[in-house]
């Protein structure tokens, strides 16, 4: 048991696709969404009329508190309840500066990401391991927003202990 806490990006992928090359005006069943069809086992029940969103994983923590206060109460609008909450893409710079700025001074840590304690949420101290996992955060972060779709993702926070 612990805190476990995800980042998952979810993108939506529309049925259609407009085929101007065959004729003009024409939709054609995106092959994207065929694709993604057949690798999940739905092409004799899925229907035509409606796209698919694909989540994945892009970032996993383990016990790391301060990131999950920093996600309650910047996003969460406080309420810490194993939910699943929207990111903005903006909320994620932030927290990368947030990270960035505490790697570069680690004296900000308990004004800028203050670790909480709570039950089965790990360690309260501000010592290698947290440096560790704000760098493991800026690392993530930092590949998750250089990816081209960036800003075709929407992302969403969750945890659980």
């Amino acid at each position: 048991m612990g805190l476990d806490m995800y980042l998952q990006a979810r993108k939506y992928i529309n049925v259609y696709d407009y085929d101007a090359s065959e004729q003009q005006n024409q939709l054609v069943v995106s092959p994207k969404w065929k694709e993604i069809i057949a690798a999940a086992d739905m092409t004799d029940i899925a229907a035509e009329e409606t796209g698919v969103s694909v989540e994945v994983n892009v970032a996993y923590w383990r016990k790391n508190n301060a990131i999950h206060k920093w996600f309650v109460d910047h996003v969460q609008n406080g309420q810490d309840d194993c939910g699943e909450y929207y990111v903005s893409r903006e909320s994620l710079q932030e927290l990368l500066k947030v990270c960035e700025e505490i790697l570069a001074d680690n004296k900000k840590a308990k004004k800028l990401l203050p670790t909480q304690s709570g039950f089965f949420f790990g360690d309260t101290a501000y010592d290698e391991w947290y440096m560790q996992d704000l760098q493991y955060t800026v690392d993530r972060l930092k590949k998750i927003s250089s990816e081209p779709a960036f800003e075709k993702i929407d992302f969403y926070y969750s945890s659980s202990w």
